[in-house]
C-alpha cells in the first residue's frame, strides 16, 4: 500500500539507491510511474507493505517501509533490488555499485569511485568538511540529520589523516 513519503513514520526503514548521474526528465517520469506501481503493490508473503519512495536531487531513489505495520522480508527486498536493476539496465545507470561515493561539489552532486574520491582528498579537492552522502543510513529520521553530513562525521572520515 503506497502512502506519501512525507507521511511515513520517522522510524520507517529506508534503502538508498544513488545514481552515478542525474536522471533526465523522461527517466524521472518513467521511474516515478514504476515506483508508484511498485510501492502500491509491494508485498511480504502476500501481504501489502506500507511503502513509499522519494527521488532526491534527480539522482537518489529512496524507498521506505513502515515496519511497525509489517516487517520486510528478504524476498520483498529482492523485489526492490530487481526494480532498481531494471532502471540500471533500461537507462544505463549504476545504482547498486557501493564503490561509488557521492558528495557535494559546490551545489552539485558529484560521484566518484572510492579510489578517485581518495585521489580528490590527496589533491585537496575534498576535505573533512566536504558534505558527503552517507548512504548507509537506514531510517527516514536519519535523512534529516545523518545523510548529508561533513565527511568527518561519516564513515568517510577514515580517509582523512588524523
Amino acid at each position: 500500500m503506497s502512502v506519501r513519503f512525507d507521511s511515513m513514520s520517522a522510524a520507517s526503514r529506508i534503502w538508498l539507491y544513488p545514481s552515478d548521474r542525474p536522471f533526465t526528465a523522461e527517466e524521472t517520469d518513467y521511474i516515478s510511474k514504476r515506483l508508484d506501481r511498485f510501492t502500491a503493490h509491494w508485498l511480504r508473503h502476500g501481504e501489502k507493505l506500507q511503502a513509499s519512495y522519494t527521488i532526491r536531487y534527480d539522482q537518489f531513489i529512496i524507498l521506505a517501509v513502515d515496519e511497525s505495520q509489517q516487517q520486510v522480508s528478504g524476498c520483498a527486498i529482492d523485489d526492490s533490488i530487481r526494480l532498481i536493476k531494471e532502471f540500471e539496465t533500461k537507462f544505463g545507470l549504476s545504482m547498486t555499485n557501493r564503490l561509488h561515493v557521492q558528495f557535494r561539489d559546490q551545489e552539485a552532486v558529484r560521484v566518484e569511485t572510492l579510489s578517485d574520491f581518495q585521489d580528490c582528498i590527496s589533491a585537496g579537492e575534498v576535505d573533512a568538511n566536504t558534505i558527503v552522502f552517507n548512504n548507509l543510513i537506514s531510517s527516514k529520521a536519519d535523512l534529516s540529520d545523518a545523510w548529508e553530513v561533513p565527511a568527518h562525521s561519516s564513515w568517510h572520515q577514515r580517509f582523512f589523516k588524523q
